[in-house]
């Protein structure tokens, strides 16, 4: 066995300051101690490429079923109006003139049948004489026209009508003649069905010919084709009939419309007249109680036949809300849905929001010109929706001798977030529904 020289024998012991003395430790560990002093080496670690890769193709697959799956709750912002249920009451001006006494001021309180204003004329008529009278010339010719338009279109009417009775009773008298053609063509069918079994036992028999029976067989035959060309014609006649009945209540439609628009211009044609001949002063009274509201006007100011003064508030009413919304968000509102309201004369920051309940939602949308106390700039469909909570208790308190303009946030469902993305593309090819 060899002997290792870097070991000492056992028992004894490397002399002091000799090199075995120090071959008790690795000279690696020995510089490791050595390398304390300047601190501890730390070694930092590098990710490998994969795991960068990893990390993004989560994140990547992450986004990707975010927008597959993920959806965000769409909300319609829309304006209104806070109203009584029972409507205002508009007071306007019956004829043109000035305004010599104005006895209401904002915000008083008036009866059914209580004075207003007094519009005098005397000096409108004075200034304005000659060209009363040429429009009062003018309306007279119009009336002519719109009467001899009226007798033309009646006459037109009866014409066309005396026709398409003529023309229904020709088709009805048709119907009958066919309806007894059938009923003989169904007795011969009879007849001729009983002659035929019994051909055919004979010829079982062989008792007649073949050609007998095929003459029997033939006749029957004949006789059918026959019922069924005259029911064909039977259900022709009761189709052109229909029609015709169609056209006529179309027809009757048509120049019941046309009577009434030229019925429409005549009375409007005629208040012109009235207006125009009417006494030097009229007396404007309320036709309900309710606060005045809107007061426009003033005394000694112009003003024109059917122009609105102002109006008249219901007091002590429930209140309704009236929201106008796009076509867009109508479809998707329903009855009974909650809607969150602010109003400007309550600020948010102090009475926070107001809830209310969608009560109908009108079918056709309202032209900005048939609103007189809100201004639209495109149609909007209708939305009635009734105060529910601390709105009954707060707004019941108030001065209700105007109506509150309000702005009413509406959800209308989920949507998908791809579809969001994707609503320019659908757009672009005149895709809908998509919501």
């Amino acid at each position: 066995m060899e002997s290792n020289p870097d070991l000492s024998p056992p028992g004894e012991v490397p002399e002091e300051g000799s090199d075995e003395e120090y071959d008790l430790f690795r000279k690696e560990v020995l510089a490791e101690q050595g390398n304390k002093l300047i601190g501890d080496v730390v070694i930092l670690w590098r990710p490998r490429f994969q795991t960068i890769v990893a990390f993004y193709g989560l994140v990547a697959i992450a986004g990707i079923l975010v927008l597959l799956f993920g959806s965000y709750q769409r909300k319609e912002r829309a304006t209104g109006i806070l109203l009584p249920k029972q409507g205002l009451t508009t007071v306007s001006s019956e004829v043109s003139g000035s305004i010599v006494e104005l006895m209401v001021k904002e915000g008083d309180w008036v009866e059914e049948g209580q004075p207003l204003l007094t519009i005098s004329r005397e000096s409108f008529l004075r200034n304005n004489k000659g060209r009363l009278r040429e429009q009062e010339t003018e309306l007279q010719g119009r009336i002519a026209q719109l009467e001899a338009q009226r007798n033309q279109l009646k006459k037109k009417s009866q014409l066309e009508t005396e026709e398409l009775f003529n023309q229904i009773h020709d088709h009805d008298q048709s119907r009958t003649q066919v309806e007894q053609i059938l009923l003989s063509k169904q007795r011969q069918k009879a007849e001729a069905d009983k002659t035929f079994e019994a051909a055919r036992r004979l010829y079982q028999q062989k008792v007649i010919s073949r050609s007998e029976y095929e003459s029997h067989l033939a006749t029957v035959t004949g006789i059918d084709e026959a019922i069924a060309e005259e029911t064909r014609r039977k259900f022709s006649f009761i189709h052109a009939s229909r029609e015709k009945k169609l056209q006529l209540e179309k027809l009757k439609e048509s120049f019941a419309s046309q009577l009434s628009k030229l019925d429409e211009e005549d009375t409007e044609i005629r208040i012109r007249l009235i207006d125009i001949n009417s006494e030097e002063s009229m007396v404007v009274k309320a036709f309900s109680p309710g606060y005045v509201s809107g007061l426009i006007v003033h005394s000694g100011q112009t003003v024109q036949s059917g122009q609105v003064l102002f109006t008249l508030v219901p007091g002590n009413a429930d209140l309704e809300v009236h929201l106008f919304v796009s076509s867009q968000a109508a479809p998707f509102i329903r009855n009974g849905q909650d809607v969150w309201l602010q109003m400007e004369a309550f600020p948010p920051a102090k009475y926070g929001t107001f809830r209310a309940k969608v009560q109908t939602v009108s079918r056709v949308p309202i032209h900005p010109k048939d609103l007189s106390n809100m201004t639209l700039e495109e149609p909007r469909f209708l939305v009635k929706a009734e105060l529910i909570g601390k709105a009954e208790t707060i707004l019941k308190k108030v001065d209700q001798s105007a109506a509150f303009l309000l702005e009413a946030d509406i959800l209308l469902g989920r949507r998908r977030l791809i579809d969001w993305i994707m609503d320019p593309f659908y757009r672009a090819r005149g895709w809908h529904g998509m919501d």
